[in-house]
């Protein structure tokens, strides 16, 4: 029992080590298109300490749901390389945890053989973050202003009907969170004043 303990714990010792290359970016929205970029740390300061020293060695991804790499291009001294990487509208929001190889195929585009390098942790969301405005809150918030329609305004925009037996309220939403908001629906609490 004690020599299975022991390899189990070499396995997550490995698993859990620095990571070899550097894969940006790895936030992912479904539906969404992205370059993904591999690089060497260890090649951009020295090129002869390269994980891929000879030309038919290349990076590749495993299999992942909702995931298609494609279009790789090789960078300068095959210290970084870029894929296409398109999340399909199928994609599930979790996080997909994606072998990253280092492969040797030969003239002939045949993969011969393929080395797990580290495993590469993508978090697909179903929305994004997006830009946010210079000059607004970067913490963001979501807040709410609402005012009463005047009886004409609802009587112009909804009918004389509903003017004279609903308040026709107005709310504007600010988002400065940088993500999409869907709305389901308002509430208001009325505020009940009792006869002094």
């Amino acid at each position: 029992m004690r020599p299975f303990l022991a390899f189990l714990t070499l396995v997550a010792a490995a698993f859990a080590a620095d990571p070899i290359l550097l894969v940006s970016p790895t936030n992912l929205a479904i539906g969404k298109e992205y370059s993904i970029l591999i690089q060497d740390p260890a090649c951009l300061k020295d090129p002869t300490k390269a994980v891929f020293t000879i030309k038919e060695e290349f990076p590749s991804f495993g299999i992942a749901p909702g995931l298609v790499f494609s279009a790789l291009t090789e960078g300068k001294d095959r210290c970084e390389f870029t894929y296409t990487l398109k999340v399909g509208n199928d994609a599930q929001p979790s996080t997909l945890n994606i072998p990253l190889f280092r492969s040797l195929e030969d003239s002939g585009k045949k993969i011969l053989q393929k080395a797990i390098l580290e495993m590469v942790s993508f978090n697909v969301n179903s929305v994004q973050k997006g830009p946010i405005p210079p000059g607004v809150d970067p913490m963001g918030v979501v807040d709410v202003a609402y005012d009463i329609l005047p009886y004409r305004v609802t009587a112009d925009s909804f009918g004389r009907r509903v003017a004279e037996t609903y308040f026709a309220v107005q709310a504007t939403i600010g988002n400065s969170t940088g993500y999409s908001l869907l709305l389901t629906s308002l509430f208001f609490s009325p505020k009940v004043f009792k006869d002094s």
